[in-house]
């Protein structure tokens, strides 16, 4: 609620001396109100509103009446009084604690940046205008983009790359609009803030219910605030994004590799082996789970490193995984070479993956040792994957051949 620290200093043009405040007082409250022998008329202006905004938070009726006449004051912005009158309401409920009133209200430094399906527009409409009437400063395509801008899809990563952060509206549309699930993506990847807010029936919805439709996993471990016009509680939901919108946020970096998102021009989608693999990856009863695990078979050239990094780029799946996805190659020609090479260049390349997971390369040579960098590996070969990594394992690398010669190898890592 940090945003109705803004109120005083609107309301103060219309109580800069004693006078005029207690005119603004009798004429809201009525000459004879109670309320008004317990409010202080010296001291300066916001700290004269802040104290009669606490006195008044008794009676809602006494708060609406201070506003409205405050609003006819000179010099008083009448629109941004009234957008703060829901929080104004909610903030009297929960206690009126005056340090909400009295706090700073820092406000970003740069843009937020606000991500919608073209389905959503008037709902996005009415989030800018009212996040905007407040103070907040936000990045929509249809303000920010040239019309006719041929590379819009570049105008609109330079604007998530300068953005503070991300507002998600979150529906049904949203989580079929691949431009949207690209936007957030990209945002996460760089460690932005994403917060989202519902925007319609999104989680009732029969092809959510139903699974034919997925909302990613991320989205379920965070609380979203409801700003449906007809939500309950609605008012309390918005002032609670105004405040998340306000404290200080450190970006952080996700660990996605490039080489896990490139695709070949020429890429075409093969969804009888794709979604079995997705929704393998994405199970969402992890109960006595210690890791998911999947493995590509088939003969060299047939497609699994693509198809491989088709899955780190799908959206289902990075929001399944939302700190990192990291990419390494353990296979290629490892199976023809002696076992002591084979081992020093397993060696070489989880070291690598580690300096990527952790930051640190540890001086290891053998692959038995336990808990380097922080991370307990399991290496074995033998004729099928694993169904099941140790519980004290972290990073679990397999290697198999079957008897028509095709390789079969995979890579876990707990959850």
């Amino acid at each position: 609620m940090n945003d109705l620290a803004r109120l005083p200093d609107l309301l103060m043009p219309a109580a800069e001396n004693v006078p005029a405040r207690r005119s603004l007082l009798r004429e809201a409250l009525g000459a004879r109100s109670p309320l008004l022998a317990s409010i202080v008329y010296e001291g300066g202006s916001r700290a004269f509103v802040v104290g009669a905004l606490v006195a008044l938070a008794v009676d809602r009726t006494a708060l609406d009446a201070l506003l409205d006449v405050a609003k006819d004051r000179p010099d008083v912005d009448a629109a941004a009084v009234e957008a703060l009158r829901s929080a104004l309401h909610a903030w009297a409920e929960s206690g009126a604690p005056r340090d909400v009133l009295e706090a700073p209200a820092p406000m970003p430094t740069s843009p937020i940046f606000l991500s919608y399906s073209r389905a959503n527009r008037e709902s996005a409409r009415a989030l800018y205008a009212e996040l905007g009437s407040v103070g907040f400063t936000l990045w929509r395509d249809v303000h920010d983009i040239p019309p006719g801008d041929p590379n819009w899809w570049g105008t609109i990563c330079d604007a998530i790359d300068g953005c503070s952060r991300m507002i998600l509206c979150l529906s049904v549309d949203s989580l079929r609009s691949t431009v949207v699930s690209d936007e957030w993506n990209r945002a996460q990847r760089q460690g932005k803030q994403i917060i989202p807010v519902v925007v319609d029936e999104v989680f009732r919805h029969p092809a959510v219910l139903s699974g034919d439709l997925i909302v990613p996993k991320w989205l379920t471990t965070v609380n979203i605030p409801d700003l449906r016009p007809d939500a309950p509680e609605r008012s309390t939901a918005f002032a609670n994004l105004t405040a998340a919108l306000r404290k200080p946020y450190t970006q952080r970096k996700i660990s996605i590799t490039t080489k896990a998102e490139q695709l070949p021009h020429n890429f075409v989608p093969r969804p009888r082996e794709f979604e079995p693999l997705v929704t393998a990856l994405t199970v969402e009863d992890h109960i006595g789970t210690v890791a998911l695990t999947a493995a590509l078979r088939g003969a060299g050239g047939y497609g699994k490193t693509t198809l491989a990094k088709a899955l780190c780029r799908d959206w289902r799946i990075s929001g399944a995984y939302p700190d990192g996805i990291y990419w390494t190659t353990l296979g290629e020609k490892l199976l023809t070479m002696s076992a002591e090479v084979r081992e020093a260049e397993l060696v070489d390349r989880l070291l690598d993956l580690v300096v990527t997971m952790t930051g640190v390369r540890p001086g290891v040579q053998k692959l038995d040792a336990a808990g380097v960098g922080g991370i307990k590996w399991k290496h074995g070969t033998g004729s099928a994957f694993p169904q099941q990594v140790q519980s004290g394992c972290d990073l679990c690398v397999w290697q198999s051949v079957n008897p028509i010669g095709s390789d079969h190898q995979g890579c876990a890592l707990r959850p």
